[in-house]
């Protein structure tokens, strides 16, 4: 039966139509041609009835179900024809073009991303990170280069280096810095006195040194270029900086160069002639001129404060500013209120100076003396173009102890030289030679050696009581008792005072009769020592004579 079943399939098989010969369909098991109407596969033998088509589609189904499940949601379900020709393009496009073009832009976004990063070290900020780098690295004369500087004793290189290495010498080397934008208002007294900055870009820098911590302001300033490799130049802030130096003269230093001599403020001495009122005409107009120069030299001053009063409360911010960061030490918290402390001081001592001075223009404190005419002097030197940060001054004269002092520009820094044992063994000297010319001038009614210790008004007083004692027919016999000095206070190069408190007996005498007698009077006494400068022979110091007394002054 077997045979006779294969002979009726091949029967079957040549009893069909060439259409449904044609009609082969695909086995969905292994996937072969098998021709139409045919049972089981001729290849692998699988079922090909209805009942297995049916499965086969249901199969099919399942497995386009799944791929549409997986596909990006909101896809078309049907290629839209703007999608088939722009295939029908891409497949026109020559293969080169399709290799070399997505290199070419990988390419460019690499150059673009390479340029960038170019550009990133380029910039204000990254000029100023770059100069306290090389600070940091001591490599002060490459930063010196990056200065955009205007001259002066203060813009050299060998003042930088030197400034730089004192830097490192008193207060370590230069540890950790940062930077950022500076802002011109603040939380404190909102918007600052001064003018924003006309060029460059303001930045604050905070700079921890081994032994402190203390911000500046610094400026980047345009020094030519285009994008990405645009230059910028450093400016180092140099506000106004004020040494109020007493003596008259000393000598002036900062940081190791001689910045000049302390002499008198010309403003505050034309201020204070304004209460001597004018007799003439001439004379008036000068009184006019002077008065309108005090009225804007007061506004200056005004001004000057306020700044100060923008710099105390940025100094103020910024130090909450670095509190309030993490991982501040102990030393930077110690640092940020001692500077703090000192840029208080110097606001109050502003403020305290511009009173004086008000009182002074009225006439307070002044008995035409010499002693008050340079009391009344402040003597000083105005620092133009010191870099804003900190700095070491000192003021010296010889005769006098020295004095140095550390402080941040540009706050004013004030110093008064106290006098050497040298200097006091003279004015006491000459003191004591005083005592002992002008007792034997009234006692001998002999004032030759007078002139020798003394002038000015006291010369003048003493020359007249003697010629008054033997006018009658007297003299004085003097007895110094107790002698205590009180100070000793150098005004100018050749102006001193001297403090006492003295004791002393007279005895008046007619001949050999006594005729009055004061006994253990007390007198505190302030004595004026002025010296004549000696002319000047060869290169050196200025040279000067002996100090004479030229006034007292009995309280």
């Amino acid at each position: 039966m077997g045979a006779a079943g294969e002979g009726n399939d091949e029967q079957k098989e040549l009893d069909m139509s060439p259409e449904e010969t044609s009609q082969a369909r695909t086995c969905p098991d292994c996937g072969a041609q098998v021709e139409a109407g045919a049972s089981f596969c001729t290849k692998c033998a699988a079922p090909l009835g209805a009942k297995t088509d049916r499965k086969a589609a249901k199969r099919a189904k399942k497995k386009a179900y799944k791929a549409a499940k997986k596909s990006t949601r909101g896809e078309p379900k049907r290629i839209e024809p703007w999608a088939v020709r722009a295939g029908e393009a891409v497949a026109k496009v020559p293969g080169w073009v399709k290799v070399w073009v997505p290199i070419a832009v990988v390419l460019i976004i690499a150059v673009v991303v390479a340029l960038s990063i170019v550009a990133a070290g380029h910039t204000p900020q990254a000029a100023i990170e770059r100069y306290l780098g090389r600070l940091k690295n001591n490599q002060y004369n490459n930063a010196y280069r990056m200065l955009s500087r205007k001259g002066g004793k203060f813009g050299t290189l060998d003042y930088f280096i030197n400034w730089q290495e004192l830097q490192g010498e008193k207060l370590g080397r230069l540890e950790e810095f940062s930077v950022r934008k500076r802002e011109f208002k603040n939380r404190l007294f909102g918007r600052y006195t001064e003018p924003d900055p006309s060029e460059g870009a303001a930045y604050v820098a905070t700079l921890q040194y081994k032994e402190k911590t203390y911000d500046v302001n610094l400026f980047a300033v345009d020094n030519g270029g285009s994008w990405p490799v645009k230059s910028y130049l450093v400016r180092l802030t140099e506000g106004p900086t004020r040494a109020i130096v007493a003596p008259l003269g000393a000598e002036i230093l900062v940081d190791g160069v001689l910045a000049g001599k302390a002499v008198e403020d010309q403003d505050l001495k034309d201020a204070l002639s304004l209460k001597y009122f004018p007799k003439t005409f001439d004379d008036a107009v000068d009184y006019v001129r002077n008065l309108l120069r005090t009225f804007e030299n007061s506004v200056v001053d005004v001004k000057a404060l306020l700044g100060n009063l923008d710099m105390v409360s940025e100094d103020v911010q910024n130090s909450f500013e670095r509190l309030n960061t993490g991982g501040v030490s102990w030393q930077q918290m110690v640092d940020a209120w001692d500077q703090l402390v000192s840029q208080s001081k110097s606001f109050t001592g502003d403020i305290v100076r511009t009173v004086v001075h008000v009182y002074w223009i009225f006439g307070g404190g002044d008995d035409d003396t010499v002693r008050a005419r340079y009391t009344r002097v402040e003597s000083g030197l105005d620092l133009s173009n010191l870099p804003e940060g900190w700095h070491e001054i000192e003021a010296r004269l010889p005769g006098l102890e020295p004095e140095k002092k550390e402080f941040f520009a540009p706050e004013t820094v004030s110093l008064s030289l106290d006098t050497g044992p040298a200097t006091e063994n003279d004015l006491k000297s000459a003191l004591q030679g005083y005592f002992v010319a002008r007792s034997d001038a009234y006692f001998s009614l002999n004032p030759l050696q007078l002139p020798t210790v003394a002038g000015g008004t006291v010369l003048e007083n003493d020359l007249a009581y003697v010629a008054d004692l033997a006018t009658r027919g007297l003299h004085q016999a003097s007895d110094l008792k107790s002698l205590k000095y009180k100070s000793f206070k150098v005004l100018a190069a050749n102006v001193a005072i001297v403090e006492t408190e003295e004791t002393w007996s007279y005895i008046i005498f007619q001949g050999q009769a006594p005729v009055s007698t004061a006994n253990n009077q007390k007198n505190k006494v302030t004595y004026t020592f002025q010296r004549d400068e000696l002319p000047a022979e060869g290169i050196g110091r200025t040279q000067y004579g002996p100090w004479k007394l030229t006034e007292s002054k009995v309280k």
